[in-house]
């Protein structure tokens, strides 16, 4: 049951009781009605008094304020349900990977947000199976196995996720009305969801579902790190997301509420609200610092001939280090275009 419409039942609960009560005990004063001195009708009078109904504020419990730092792992899986690809044999619906991963360090108190990519292609052992890819981890256990995984990987522990898919996606930034963001380079792309192509000028600009999912998507045209520069468009529509919400108070509610509607997530709605509300009163405090994990690698003939970011495991636990005193990943791990 939704925890509002509990509270609001118990106080309902609570006011039958007390009229129920009440109508007992008047009832039996009635009965003894003409026996009944002055002095005994101003008692019941006090006593009624005192069976006032408690107020739904005090019957309903408060939600505990977070304040301590906590990971969030952003997930955006390469399902093709819904798509025009998912009917295809080379993308047939089912389990998916986690093409995009961000860890995310949340401080409450000092209002800072800082997102760093895993690379999808990072070795790790999955199954018992070392040499595997980490987004294998979310295609064989879901978030749950992309969560330890990751956790794995940096040495934290990660509260929440968030997952979503290309038509979640899509039809999310639409309802959002959109966001403005920095394409880099002229790009073009299947529009995965509706078919077609759709192409993008460099430049600063407001994008739709469509063609915010084509920026979100793109890397061939990179070369060399193809897929850190692709991270690095993903992390820059995250932030473009927070700042859109908490520029404005009055897209606080709709924010959350069109979020939940387009996500999967194990973060309690009362708490995740509370939270953005707060980020929301105090956006001119908001930090984000954006950077990505160790993204260099190789092929290994040893693991089938697949090519494998390095589990560097030492550079991950200076990230997270620097990331919880405050500092920019980009001081361990430059980006690609640095």
């Amino acid at each position: 049951m939704n925890p509002i419409k509990a509270k609001l039942l118990a106080v309902a609960v609570a006011g039958a009781l007390c009229l129920v009560g009440g109508g007992a005990f008047f009832g039996f004063q009635h009965m003894q009605a003409q026996a009944a001195t002055v002095g005994t009708l101003a008692a019941v009078s006090e006593s009624a008094k005192a069976r006032q109904l408690p107020s739904i504020d005090t019957m309903m419990p408060e939600i505990p304020e977070v304040v301590d730092p906590f990971y969030v792992l952003i997930i955006g899986n390469d399902s093709r349900d819904g798509t025009v690809e998912a009917n295809t044999s080379a993308h047939s619906t089912g389990p998916s990977r986690s093409d995009t991963m961000m860890l995310t360090y949340i401080d409450p108190q000092a209002y800072r947000v800082t997102l760093v990519s895993i690379p999808r292609d990072t070795s790790a052992t999955v199954n018992g199976q070392p040499g595997t890819k980490i987004n294998e981890a979310y295609y064989h256990h879901g978030a749950q196995g992309a969560m330890d995984a990751a956790g794995e990987l940096a040495g934290v522990s990660i509260t929440y996720y968030l997952e979503m898919d290309f038509v979640r996606f899509d039809r999310f930034v639409d309802a959002m009305g959109g966001i403005t963001v920095h394409v880099p380079i002229d790009m073009s792309l299947r529009d995965i969801v509706r078919g077609g192509t759709v192409s993008l000028s460099a430049g600063t600009q407001q994008l739709n579902g469509a063609e915010a999912l084509v920026l979100a998507r793109t890397r061939k045209p990179y070369g060399a790190d193809q897929d850190a520069i692709r991270q690095t468009q993903d992390r820059q529509i995250v932030e473009a997301f927070i700042f859109k919400v908490a520029k404005e108070l009055g897209l606080v509610s709709q924010g959350v509420d069109t979020l939940l509607a387009h996500v999967g997530t194990n973060w309690p709605e009362e708490e995740l609200r509370a939270l953005v509300e707060d980020f929301a009163e105090h956006a001119d405090q908001i930090i984000i610092h954006s950077g990505t994990g160790p993204y260099d690698g190789r092929i290994f003939d040893e693991y089938g001939g697949s090519w494998l970011a390095y589990r560097e495991e030492d550079t991950w636990r200076e990230i997270i280090r620097v990331v919880e005193q405050g500092g920019d990943p980009q001081a361990v791990v430059p980006l690609p275009w640095s």
